[in-house]
């Protein structure tokens, strides 16, 4: 009985680090919003601000597509520090990605963001593809949604003017994100590879001494 209740807790202990280390690697949604309705935006970049409070790893960016049915034009998404400059990361989203929630993601290398203020931003070249407006939203920690913003009439870049007592509304992009390692080092595979090593060891060894294997 005793060897049991050993076994069970040693097994217990390497299912929790592996279940631990999965949800690290796992996709989150930045943002997730209800209601609201469909708003045209031509030859613009709109967008929202965020702040994160701890690492992150972008996996993919997306872009609303208002019926599920299929985008009309192709979208440059992009992510800036809030201080402008060139972005960080950038994708094309057609219609031919994936949809998830109501956004088609394409998904990209992962990009870690560190603590800090960014801004998310897709260009609409045309009002064939809507926008959202008034919708009910919320976001995944450690993102936290400061504000919408949008710019007319200079291309792909980043919005930067505020979209005053309509916050909740200007939702085009969004990206999806994890916060695990994205490529472990030499040293987190060998501690991996040890872990799983150290958990079939102590199971060999327990049973060996119960004398099942010779």
């Amino acid at each position: 009985m005793k060897h049991r209740i050993v076994k069970f807790f040693l097994m217990s202990v390497f299912l929790a680090q592996f279940l631990v280390a999965a949800s690290a690697w796992a996709d989150t949604t930045a943002l997730s919003f209800s209601g609201g309705s469909g708003s045209t935006w031509d030859l613009a970049t709109i967008g929202w601000e965020f702040t994160i409070t701890s690492p992150i790893n972008v996996t993919s960016l997306g872009v609303w597509d208002e019926n599920g049915d299929g985008l009309t034009d192709s979208h440059q998404v992009g992510i800036w520090l809030s201080t402008g400059g060139s972005p960080l990361v950038t994708a094309t989203v057609t219609t031919t990605d994936p949809l998830s929630n109501g956004f088609r993601y394409k998904s990209i290398s992962p990009f870690t963001l560190q603590p800090g203020t960014y801004v998310i931003g897709s260009y609409m070249p045309s009002g064939a593809d809507l926008g959202s407006s008034g919708a009910t939203f919320s976001t995944q920690a450690p993102v936290a949604y400061t504000r919408n913003l949008f710019l007319y009439d200079s291309g792909f870049t980043i919005p930067t003017d505020e979209w005053v007592g309509f916050d909740g509304g200007n939702f085009g992009p969004n990206f999806q994100f994890n916060t695990g390692v994205t490529v472990p080092t030499l040293n987190e595979w060998g501690m991996i590879i040890f872990m799983i090593f150290a958990g079939f060891a102590s199971v060999y060894l327990l049973r060996r001494r119960r004398g099942s294997v010779r």
